[in-house]
């Protein structure tokens, strides 16, 4: 448009240039000649170059105000009378990490402090909650999640804006948002902001741990594992910790040793753990000294926890040395597991169980000889038992155990030869007043650990020492040579 203006004034220019030259050399001519135009020819010349002024003057000042610095001072002079409206552009930063098997979400922005913006996740069953946070300091931070309650795998975190906001952010964004503008708004003029998440499906070891991943093949006892590491088998000992045996080379299962590798078997045998070593890789016995991690838990702990095992510093290692002594103090408290026996833990190890099975057999035998003694306590002797005349000593029979049938037959014989024995005493005594024959009273009955052997000569044995011969016309059972000295019996002579 200026162009066409400019090219029009030109035209215009150079015709009324010429038309004004021939006008003034005409009436010049005039003047000198005394000839020239006349008074009506004078009048149109002025007049064309009087059209020609005008029309250039109209062109020029067109020009000028088609230029586009006049044509915005002209704009602006025009809505000075209007209120101004001003806008705002809204910027966010978002920020979102799993950390300690928890989701974080911070950010930062310029829109103004106490402004409420809701962030919008899919939990653990796919369903769209919502976090409200607000803004403070040009920041905001969403309280941390826990994993387990979101749904695993990529989703997208949403930002929007509150429905309800405070006065002060009112004046800055509009009643009803109006005022914003900038790429952070969606179709409908509302602020939309939003972030790739990923959402682990399960729990893994803090983030301090560097550790490395493996498949625990066996357990070995409640303390060895053999994992698949780096394509090798490897056996893997729990660091810091000692558990009972549950088969020990020379004192065989020991209290709670089977409890703790039937544990760690359940626990770890076929599942994927995060291997953690230490400044002490290895043991005595070339086997690698770690901590284990089955997720998030650190299972050399549990074992403490549990009652299953004591805390062992004698190692190097001592990253968790006093988390594990709380631990294990609580344990003792509670007198859980191997906690449950009364010095039983010691310092280098566990007590010897057989101390514990001596204890065991000692009250059995305290309990045995208190049966024995209400057993063998000997009847009261009757008179006629005192006037008899005792038999003679017949010869010992052999030490030879025999079968139990021929024990049987001699005890009947034996029985046959007392009973005809007996008017042969009563003679031996004629010249005494004969009492009735005395009757042999049963015997008594005898504790289980009372083994007595008879034989037909009447001789009897006593465990654990020699046979006697009996000398009184009494049949007893002797759990003890004492009772059987008392008794009258004495030992054959040799």
């Amino acid at each position: 448009m200026g162009m066409l203006f400019g090219l029009l004034f030109g035209v215009l220019m150079v015709v009324g240039g010429i038309a004004t030259f021939i006008f003034v050399g005409l009436l010049l001519l005039r003047v000198i000649g005394n000839k020239g135009l006349s008074l009506k020819s004078g009048a149109i010349g002025a007049g064309v170059s009087l059209v020609l002024f005008i029309i250039s003057f109209v062109t020029v000042f067109m020009i000028i105000l088609s230029s586009p610095s006049v044509e915005n001072d002209v704009k602006e002079a025009i809505v000075t009378h209007e209120p101004e409206v001003k806008t705002f552009t809204p910027e966010m930063q978002i920020e979102s990490v799993v950390k300690d098997n928890q989701l974080e979400v911070t950010g930062t922005t310029n829109l103004p402090d106490a402004t409420e913006l809701v962030i919008t996740l899919q939990n653990d069953k796919n369903e769209s909650f919502d976090k409200t946070v607000s803004i403070k300091d040009g920041s905001f931070s969403m309280a941390a999640i826990p994993i387990e309650e979101l749904q695993p795998g990529e989703q997208v975190l949403k930002i929007s804006l509150s429905d309800k906001q405070h006065d002060s952010v009112l004046e800055v964004i509009g009643e009803e948002a109006e005022l914003l503008t900038g790429p952070l708004l969606d179709h409908d003029h509302q602020l939309f902001v939003s972030a790739n998440v990923t959402i682990p499906a399960e729990r893994s070891p803090p983030s301090d741990v560097d550790g490395v991943k493996a498949e625990v093949t066996k357990v070995m006892d409640g303390l060895t594992l053999l994992v698949e590491l780096d394509g090798k088998e490897e056996e893997v000992s729990l660091s810091s910790v000692a558990v009972p045996a549950a088969k020990h080379s020379q004192n065989g299962e020991q209290p709670f040793g089977t409890e703790a590798f039937e544990f760690t078997a359940k626990t770890l045998e076929g599942k994927s753990v995060t291997i953690e070593r230490e400044s002490e890789e290895k043991d005595k016995d070339g086997r690698f000294l770690a901590y284990i991690w089955i997720e998030d838990v650190l299972f050399n702990k549990t074992l403490i926890e549990k009652g299953f095992a004591k805390v062992e510093d004698s190692s190097t290692n001592s990253k968790y040395l006093d988390d594990f002594k709380l631990t294990e103090d609580k344990a003792k408290e509670k007198e859980l597991g191997i906690w449950s026996i009364k010095n039983y833990v010691q310092e280098d190890g566990f007590k010897d169980p057989e101390q514990k099975q001596e204890k065991v057999a000692s009250e059995a035998k305290k309990e045995s000889k208190e049966n024995k003694s209400v057993a063998t306590t000997p009847a009261p002797k009757k008179d006629s038992e005192k006037l008899a005349t005792a038999p003679k000593e017949e010869k010992p029979a052999s030490t030879k155990s025999k079968p139990k049938v021929q024990e049987e037959t001699k005890a009947k014989a034996q029985t046959k030869t007392e009973t005809a024995s007996k008017p042969k005493a009563e003679s031996n005594t004629a010249s005494t007043p004969t009492p009735a024959p005395a009757k042999t009273p049963d015997p008594p009955a005898q504790p289980a650990s009372c083994d007595i052997k008879g034989s037909q000569t009447g001789i009897y044995h006593v465990p654990g020492s020699t046979y006697y011969e009996r000398t009184k016309n009494v049949a007893k059972w002797f759990c003890s040579v004492e009772e059987a000295e008392n008794a009258g019996y004495r030992a054959p002579k040799r």
